[in-house]
């Protein structure tokens, strides 16, 4: 009886042992699989972020290369705008530049280079316009209202400020000198018995306005001006007609 109580005794002791030996096998699976779990996850993480940084680097590699191939096309640009403004194709400049000067914003580029050399063409521009302005007024006096007209559109630039005072002095001279014409014309008209009263008239009326303008614009006195009044005298003391209406007051001042 002590034998089989020892034999009882003997098995339930060796199925325990055998129960602990699975469930510390199962524990060390257990613990093995949860850390080759882990490890999987944390490989694939890793394997992750590094796609990602190569990711990230080679989209770092393209945008830099574009950059370089766009800052190419835009020196391109510059140097297809120098081309030209050398060659006086300022035209082709300006449309080249417009182009430029969009692609550059886009880009965040410097565009100095290009204000610079459209301030000198902007330049060159306005003082060829002045000097054709000049050379019509030189030899059309009855331009200088068109001149004149003309100067308003220049911007007032600092270093071509003198110029333009210059040409719009010159402006007036010539209408001065219109005036001095228009009444000389009249006053010749009028001698020559082609209806005199009115074309004294309009003689002493061209007369005065060229005399004011003189006197407001600070213009060199002409000798014509005592010509045509004596003209004028005669056209007067010539007709009885103008006599009998009034009396030679204040012909010229």
């Amino acid at each position: 009886m002590e034998n089989i109580k020892k034999i009882e005794k003997k098995n339930k002791k060796s199925k325990l042992i055998f129960v602990l030996f699975w469930l510390l096998i199962l524990l060390i699976l257990g613990n093995g699989f949860l850390y080759y779990q882990n490890f999987k996850k944390e490989q694939a993480k890793r394997l992750a972020e590094e796609e990602k940084r190569k990711q990230e680097e080679l989209t770092k590699l393209k945008k830099k290369q574009l950059l370089q191939q766009k800052e190419k096309e835009f020196k391109q640009m510059i140097e297809e705008i120098k081309k030209y403004f050398s060659l006086g194709k300022y035209k082709e400049v300006k449309e080249i530049a417009e182009k430029a000067i969009s692609f550059a914003k886009q880009n965040n580029f410097p565009i100095n280079e290009i204000e610079k050399i459209l301030k000198e063409i902007e330049m060159k521009e306005y003082l060829s316009k002045l000097k054709k302005l000049e050379e019509i007024l030189n030899s059309d006096i009855f331009s200088y209202y068109y001149v004149r007209t003309e100067l308003k559109k220049v911007p007032k630039i600092t270093s071509l400020r003198i110029k333009i005072e210059n040409l719009f002095k010159k402006t007036y001279e010539n209408e001065y000198l219109v005036y001095l014409i228009f009444s000389e014309k009249a006053a010749e008209k009028g001698i020559s018995g082609e209806d005199p009263e009115t074309n004294y008239q309009l003689s002493k009326g061209y007369l005065k306005k060229g005399v004011n303008l003189r006197k407001l614009c600070n213009i060199k006195q002409n000798n014509k001006e005592l010509e045509i009044a004596q003209l004028q005298n005669k056209l007067f003391f010539t007709l009885k007609e103008l006599q009998e209406k009034s009396l030679p007051q204040n012909i010229y001042k």
